[in-house]
C-alpha cells in the first residue's frame, strides 16, 4: 500500500481521485490549499504526489503556482509527482515542469481514472526499482569511504582516489561531489545540492547555477570524466546534475 498526497482545488475531482485510489488499495491525504502544500508533503512523508498545476489557491482565494510548489518539493524530495493541468496549449509550462522534476504530466478532461491509476502505479514501481538499485550504495553511507568502481572518497580524510591516482580536489568540489555520491542515481536539482553543501538558500538561482557549474566543471575535468562513453556525472539540462557511477 502506498501513500499518496493529492493537492488538488477542485473537490469533484479530489474526492473522484481520492475514491478510486483507495479501492485500490492506497492510503490517500488531500490538500486543497495550495499554501500548505509543501509543509503537508514534509509531515506526511507521501510516497506520490498529484499536483494540480494552475488551479492551486490559498486560504485567501490567491493563486498560488503549483510550479513554485514542484520548486520547493524538488529541493528537498525526489517523491514522484503527476502533474494534472487543465492547459491543454501551454506546451512551456510541460517543458518547466518536467525540467523542475515532473515524473509524468495528464490534461484534465484527456484521461479517466483508470488512465490515472495505471500512470501513478507505473511511477510508484519505477520509484521502487530505483530505491533497490539504490540500495548497495546507501548501505555505505554509514561509513566514512564511498566507492563507485574504482572512485572512492574518504570523508573522514577529505581524500578523493580514482584507481591509484590521488585527486585533488578543491573544498567546494569535493562537498559537490561528496553530494553527488551520497544520491547515486537521483537527479539533483542544482538548489539540492547548494543547499546540501553550504545550507544557504537565499542566493539567486543564476548564481547558485553558476556556482554548481563550475565545481562540477571541474570535479570532470580532475576526474577525466568529460570524454568518457558513460560518465559517471550526467547533467540534467536545466534541472541539474546526476551520479551514475
Amino acid at each position: 500500500m502506498a501513500h499518496i498526497l493529492i493537492i488538488e482545488d477542485e473537490p469533484d475531482l479530489l474526492h473522484t481521485w481520492a475514491y478510486y485510489l483507495e479501492q485500490g488499495g492506497h492510503r490517500v491525504t488531500a490538500v486543497m490549499d495550495g499554501a500548505t502544500a509543501n509543509d503537508m508533503a514534509r509531515d506526511v512523508s507521501p510516497d506520490l504526489i498529484i499536483l494540480d498545476l494552475h488551479l492551486v489557491h490559498n486560504q485567501e482565494n490567491e493563486p498560488v503556482r503549483g510550479m513554485d510548489i514542484l520548486r520547493e518539493l524538488r529541493a528537498v524530495s525526489n517523491v514522484p509527482v503527476l502533474i494534472v493541468t487543465g492547459n491543454f496549449t501551454d506546451q512551456l509550462d510541460r517543458v518547466l515542469g518536467f525540467r523542475l522534476g515532473a515524473d509524468d504530466y495528464l490534461i484534465k478532461g484527456n484521461f479517466g481514472v483508470q488512465e490515472l491509476i495505471a500512470r501513478v502505479e507505473y511511477q510508484l514501481a519505477r520509484h521502487s526499482a530505483n530505491r533497490r538499485d539504490a540500495e548497495p550504495q546507501a548501505a555505505e553511507h554509514d561509513h566514512s569511504v564511498l566507492a563507485a568502481g574504482n572512485l572512492k572518497l574518504d570523508r573522514d580524510r577529505q581524500i578523493v582516489t580514482r584507481g591509484n591516482r590521488q585527486i585533488d580536489l578543491s573544498p567546494q568540489e569535493f562537498k559537490v561531489l561528496l553530494c553527488l555520491m551520497l544520491n547515486r542515481r537521483r537527479n539533483m536539482t542544482f538548489v539540492a545540492i547548494w543547499r546540501h553543501c553550504w545550507g544557504d538558500s537565499t542566493a539567486d538561482m543564476a548564481s547558485i547555477r553558476n556556482n554548481i557549474r563550475i565545481q562540477v566543471s571541474g570535479i570532470r575535468r580532475k576526474l577525466h570524466d568529460t570524454r568518457a562513453a558513460n560518465p559517471l556525472i550526467v547533467s540534467i539540462r536545466g534541472v541539474g546534475y546526476c551520479f551514475r557511477g
